[in-house]
């Protein structure tokens, strides 16, 4: 039998995936596992690279369908006690796969078993809260200018070798019980990308099971290479984020809450955005420039708001289904997912 699934979602990341695999299989246990790897019908040379390596199960869809409907592609066709969504964008380090496995064979009420991200060499623990009303990027902002620019020492305190238990856990390489997932889906499809793991967490808890992360388990994670090097690609995902996130908060905390907190973020990103766009009127001001990009983000943040603060469910649609086409040059894919 199978002991650990790895599921991997590729869209145009053929410079990572290479390097992703390679760890893989330099640091493969001894027990049985399987690589599965969904192409969202990729552009580049990623299934050339695929290619490569005989051991490795490929899907390739027609279509981008997003990060939820690819991984449930594989998780359905996947065999593993245990299963590994993982990210093209990363290598894994030694003894991880070993240590996470051994952390649910030992532990039947761990759900989930996480591993610490190691990004540009530092430790960060992969957990973030879901707050009804985030931190204030304005507040963060003029505190950044009141520093001179430095945020000081990173957030989130020391990581020790102990285990820490977690509510939520957000990022990649994470090890889930299949037996907890109980559905023949591991995530819900109501996004194209972002928030899936708040709903795979909470379902994980309300079925029994705890959250833990392992700092000696680590895998570096290079970050949002989908987005980084294109303005229009992230002003798309930056709206989509605030629509999933907009989302969870409904599910999570209710209706009025989730309109509250859409009115807070609109209103937090307005005043950012005037007080950025008047700075780079001001070139001359803290000596600094502004990036273009940086007004577009916080202009698509109050305005998905705002939005979402009218129409609720139904711009929340709308933008997923503008996020595909998006994505796929303008075409709606089909479903289900069509493959090659």
């Amino acid at each position: 039998m199978v002991k650990l699934s790895i599921l991997i979602v590729n869209w145009n990341s053929a410079d990572y995936l290479g390097q992703c695999l390679d760890s893989l299989f330099t640091h493969l246990p001894e027990f049985p596992c399987e690589v599965i790897v969904v192409d969202n019908n990729s552009a580049d040379n990623s299934v050339e690279v695929l290619r490569r390596y005989k051991n490795v199960h490929v899907i390739e869809n027609q279509y981008n369908y997003g990060f939820a409907v690819a991984n449930n592609q594989a998780f359905r066709v996947s065999n593993g006690e245990y299963v590994m969504p993982i990210n093209p964008d990363t290598r894994l380090q030694k003894d991880t796969l070993e240590i996470l496995v051994r952390a649910l064979d030992e532990s039947p009420d761990v759900g989930i078993a996480s591993p610490v991200l190691v990004s540009n060499g530092a430790l960060e623990l992969p957990t973030m809260k879901l707050t009804l009303f985030p931190p204030s990027r304005t507040f963060g902002l003029l505190l950044s200018l009141f520093r001179g620019g430095n945020k000081g020492a990173a957030s989130g305190g020391a990581i020790y070798d102990e285990e820490i238990p977690a509510k939520w856990v957000l990022g990649t390489g994470y090890i889930c019980r299949r037996s907890a997932v109980q559905t023949d889906n591991l995530f819900v499809e109501d996004t194209f990308l972002f928030s899936e793991e708040y709903y795979l967490c909470d379902q994980m808890r309300r079925s029994g099971f705890k959250i833990a992360i392992y700092p000696r388990a680590r895998i570096e994670h290079f970050k949002s290479v989908t987005f980084k090097f294109a303005t229009k690609r992230s002003i798309v995902a930056n709206r989509l984020l605030t629509a999933a996130t907009w989302k969870a908060r409904r599910d999570f905390y209710g209706a009025i809450p989730a309109a509250l907190s859409s009115g807070y973020i609109a209103i937090d990103n307005a005043i950012i955005w005037i007080l950025m766009t008047i700075w780079k009127s001001g070139q001359s001001i803290f000596g600094r420039t502004v990036d273009r990009s940086f007004l577009l983000a916080y202009w698509s943040g109050m305005v998905t708001s705002i939005k979402l603060l009218v129409f609720g469910e139904k711009y929340f649609t709308s933008v997923n289904k503008d996020t595909r086409t998006f994505f796929n040059g303008g075409i709606e894919p089909p479903f289900p997912p069509l493959t090659r």
